[in-house]
């Protein structure tokens, strides 16, 4: 499935004529793309260079590369090829290092056209980037990380897709008009990873578009070895095939304690865990970032970050765990409730 934060997650490989080096950092605690912006409101002064994709591993031809491919920070001061004559750099796009974002579906099948309304899609420069679910006609919820290092208010929202390849009738294309960070959120550890997008208008809701509820109040996490789903436009594969539609993963809730040892005590309590449940590879990978965990008809959790191979068994996919934020999205909501 699709992008998720920016600003890492290559592996470097140089080819000499001697020399054949692959540099690639070892799973570790989550990393992200440094903070762009400091503001809870974005605005569209003040942004930092563009520094990746926000929702996947720089490619040629992607947004966000512009230019030679530096070394990725992540891999500064590795020790260096000794023989760079005649060498040619080559940036494969891979999983990001252990906890970089969500990236694309693995292990999933096409959904029915449209049988998801809820799902949008997140697009800079014509391409998709991140995911997200529509919560009110005029709301989108996705995760914060996919704008660490873009300015949200350039981006478009599509609704009522499922080949995003083509024009299709049934989609709806808005602009952002604001975009609200929780005000807590940390690109270290993609703690409250989570944004809301107010788009310029409001959705015309039917077969094609419709909403998602949220968990209700007050209510638990979904128990350890609960089934749930988790939906995006993300790449099928490591090497960035395109979906032919909208894809779906049938993942397994795990718990937060067992899910936080294979992270090496990483993990807040605001986040929510899925593994295969049969040790197959199966769950997000990137531009998936923003999509909804579903269990039952409602959205407990939101894609964050994975390992460092997409629905690896040894790193659970890790979601921002959504019903510790019912209070502060109804809040952001209704505090612009003259212009809902």
């Amino acid at each position: 499935m699709g992008p998720g934060v920016g600003g890492g997650g290559h592996l470097l490989l140089t080819v000499a004529t001697t020399t054949l080096t692959l540099l690639a950092k070892p799973p570790g605690p989550p990393q992200v793309a440094p903070r762009a912006l400091g503001h809870v409101h974005w605005a569209p002064q003040g942004l930092m260079p563009q520094l990746g994709t926000g929702g996947g591993p720089n490619r040629s031809g992607r947004p966000g590369l512009l230019g030679p491919v530096p070394l990725p920070t992540h891999l500064r001061g590795w020790p260096q090829p000794l023989s760079l004559q005649l060498a040619v750099s080559l940036c494969l796009p891979c999983r990001p290092p252990a906890g970089s974002w969500g990236t694309r579906i693995i292990g999933g099948r096409e959904v029915a056209p449209h049988s998801r309304p809820y799902m949008a899609s997140v697009r800079f420069e014509g391409q998709h980037f991140c995911g997200g679910f529509l919560l009110h006609a005029r709301w989108v919820v996705s995760a914060a990380h996919c704008f660490s290092d873009r300015d949200p208010l350039s981006g478009l929202v599509v609704l009522g897709a499922h080949d995003l390849r083509i024009a299709e009738p049934t989609q709806q294309v808005f602009r952002i008009e604001e975009a609200f960070r929780h005000p807590d959120y940390q690109p270290s550890t993609h703690a409250n990873d989570i944004c809301l997008l107010k788009l310029n208008g409001s959705a015309v809701l039917g077969h094609e578009v419709g909403l998602l509820k949220l968990p209700r109040k007050g209510a638990r996490v979904p128990k350890a070895g609960a089934w749930c789903q988790v939906a995006g436009w993300g790449s099928v594969s490591d090497f960035q095939d395109a979906p032919p539609g909208l894809m779906e993963a049938k993942v397994r809730v795990l718990g937060l304690d067992v899910c936080n040892s294979s992270w090496s005590g990483q993990l807040r309590p605001a986040m929510l865990c899925t593994h295969s449940g049969d040790r197959r590879r199966r769950g997000f990978c990137s531009a998936d970032s923003g999509g909804p965990l579903v269990c039952g008809s409602r959205a407990h959790g939101l894609v964050s970050f994975s390992g460092l191979w997409c629905g690896d068994p040894k790193y659970p996919d890790v979601y921002t765990q959504l019903s510790a934020f019912v209070p502060w999205i109804w809040g952001v909501v209704r505090h612009h409730h003259s212009t809902v």
